[in-house]
Order: structure tokens, then C-alpha cells, then sequence
């Protein structure tokens, strides 16, 4: 979970404190490397969480030519991309946007690749800002455009004014669904990249001039392969990989492939909270060992049940109920 931040305009000297501020929210999401780029126009932050051994040639912002690239997120459809456009076997996604940045704009290698990803593209020359999100928002991409500015982010709460108010609109649907809408921001002068849609932006006039919407990808993950196929480029890294396994039918598929690709040290994990009759840990634990992974119960007391879910919420960019929030707070501290 990388995530970047950018500020483009006049008066950039005033904007210490954003970028300060910027720079704390954006710590929470990649420990790995941090970024930063700025002239007396502009400022690039982007904060890198390390998940595919890329080492020093995944830091960011990266520069080609005239333009300056933040990127967040993981293409799905890399191994295609490598052998259509004959690149170097084993080429992180860096790699590739840089080698697809040199003849395609933004727009163009959002018909290319797959994945669930947000990049931002500005031009130094031309002062044009290009951003896009995957096809789902999956990787949520927010922007502010005033008569002297852009400000543009991962995050909602590092794109808003001190004044900015909620948007009543994103309160009643999360009051009512325990989540706020994909395809806005929850701050009243925030907007949000659609999802599968790139913007044009000209930072000169401080005006959108371009928009477009993502069409079916010319090269498609899903090539007739089946979920076997890819396990072997997903479990390839340097870094241990684990599973999580509740004892039902998609993460015992899942922990099947994973026990046949990956060639590290196999672990499984089940998170039980509540009462254990109605757990599914053992089933799991019977499917780990019939695979033979190692297995792991997080037990999750009533008492700690408070401190999790807590501990989860700070983590999070916008507000969401999900009680899976709690689980996942476990495993990550467990």
C-alpha cells in the first residue's frame, strides 16, 4: 500500500504546513522509501511500501524525459505486457511504466495494463497533470483544483481544505451501508478520479481539458489461463509469503495453489473470534496439515476485541464498518 501526494501552482512557499502534513499521512502507508521532488512550482511526495524486491529501482517519484511519475498499486497483467512488448523477463512494474511513458501518454497505457493501480503523470514542459485509477477504484485517487493550484493524493483527508466540511450525501450512505461511495469523496470540495477514468489537467489555467474512460484492454489478464498459472508469478519474491485460511471453499482453493507454487517456508493463518464452537479453525487446521503448510490460530479474546477494532480504524483512509477490520488487525499484529 504505497500512496503518493502532489501540489502544483503559485505561492508554493505558503505551503509548508500541506506538505508536512502530506508527509505524516502518507508515513502510515509504506515504510520502505521515501520520495520527494519539488521545484518552485511544484512538490512530489510519494511514501513506498516494498512488496516485490524492485530494491532501489521501485523508488519514486521517477522521472522520464520531461515527466515526473508517481505510481501506486500492482499490474496484474505484467507477463503479457513483458512478452508483447519484448521486455527483460522478471520487469518490475516501474520498469515497464517508464518503458510505456516513452511513447504512449497516460491515457494510452491505461488501455494497456491491469491491475489495480493510481498514477499521476505531469509534464514539465507542457505543465499538463494526467491522472488515472483501475478499472474498479480500487486504488482511490483524490484531487482539489483551486484558481492557483492542484493538489491531488491517496488521501482524502491530505487533499482537503482546514475547512473542508462532510459531504452529507457520503454520510447517509455510510450510516446506511457501513461504507461511503467508491465514486466520490466523503469532503465537500474534494473530488475523486472515477474509477477506469483519466484526467487532463492544465496546471497553468488550473482546469481539467481532458477526460476519458478506460475500454476494454486490448491485452487481458485472463487469457484463457486458469488460477493455477499465475500462482508461479505471484509467489516468486524474495519476501515470505503466508495464507490466510478460514475453512471455507475460496481460501482452501487459494492455500492449494499456494502449497503447489510457493517454495518457501508455508504458513497458514486463521483468525478465531468468539465463541469456538462456531469457529472454523479446525477444519482449517485439517486442511493446512492434509496440505502441508504449518498452521496458526489468532485467537481473539472478547477483551481485546475493543483494542482491534481501534487499532484497525487508524488505519484506515475513509470510514468503514466491516467487522473484517477487526481480523485483519489481529493478523497484522499477531
Amino acid at each position: 500500500m504505497c500512496g503518493f501526494w502532489g501540489y502544483i501552482g503559485v505561492q508554493k512557499d505558503s505551503t509548508a504546513d500541506l506538505i508536512v502534513n502530506a508527509s505524516n499521512l502518507l508515513k502510515k502507508r509504506g515504510d520502505d522509501g521515501f520520495g520527494q521532488v519539488e521545484s518552485d512550482r511544484f512538490v512530489f511526495l510519494h511514501a513506498r511500501l516494498n512488496l516485490n524486491g524492485e530494491g532501489s529501482q521501485g523508488n519514486q517519484p521517477f522521472e522520464i524525459g520531461s515527466k515526473i511519475v508517481l505510481y501506486n498499486g500492482e499490474l496484474y497483467n505484467k507477463s503479457q505486457i513483458i512478452k508483447q512488448f519484448k521486455r527483460p523477463v522478471g520487469s518490475s512494474d516501474t520498469a515497464l511504466l517508464k518503458y510505456l511513458l516513452g511513447f504512449n501518454t497516460l491515457a494510452q497505457i491505461a488501455e494497456i495494463i491491469n491491475g489495480m493501480y493510481a498514477i499521476s503523470v505531469y509534464d514539465r514542459k507542457t505543465e499538463k497533470l494526467e491522472l488515472t485509477v483501475d478499472s474498479y477504484g480500487q486504488k482511490p485517487l483524490f484531487f482539489r483544483i483551486s484558481d492557483k493550484y492542484t493538489i491531488f493524493g491517496s488521501q482524502a483527508v491530505a487533499v482537503k481544505e482546514s475547512t473542508s466540511a462532510l459531504k452529507k450525501e457520503q454520510l447517509l450512505t455510510y450510516l446506511n451501508f457501513g461504507f461511503v461511495s467508491p465514486e466520490a469523496s466523503i469532503f465537500s470540495n474534494v473530488s475523486r478520479v472515477q474509477p477506469g477514468e483519466t484526467l487532463e489537467i492544465d496546471t497553468k489555467a488550473q482546469t481539467i481539458v481532458g477526460r476519458s474512460i478506460k475500454r476494454k484492454s486490448s491485452i487481458t489478464w485472463n487469457d484463457g489461463r486458469v488460477m493455477s498459472d499465475y500462482f508461479s508469478e505471484y509467489t516468486d519474491t524474495q519476501f515470505p509469503m503466508g495464507v490466510t485460511l478460514s475453512g471455507g471453499i475460496d481460501s482452501s482453493l487459494v492455500a492449494h495453489h499456494y502449497a503447489n507454487s510457493y517454495e518457501g517456508r508455508k504458513l497458514a493463518f486463521t483468525v478465531q473470534v468468539g465463541d469456538p464452537a462456531f469457529s472454523e479453525a479446525p477444519q482449517a487446521k485439517a486442511f493446512a496439515q492434509k496440505l502441508g503448510i504449518e498452521h496458526k490460530i489468532i485467537v481473539i479474546e472478547d477483551s481485546e476485541v475493543s483494542g482491534y477494532w481501534k487499532s484497525g480504524l487508524a488505519t484506515l483512509d475513509e470510514p468503514n464498518s466491516d467487522s473484517s477490520i477487526i481480523t485483519t488487525s489481529a493478523l497484522m499484529q499477531g
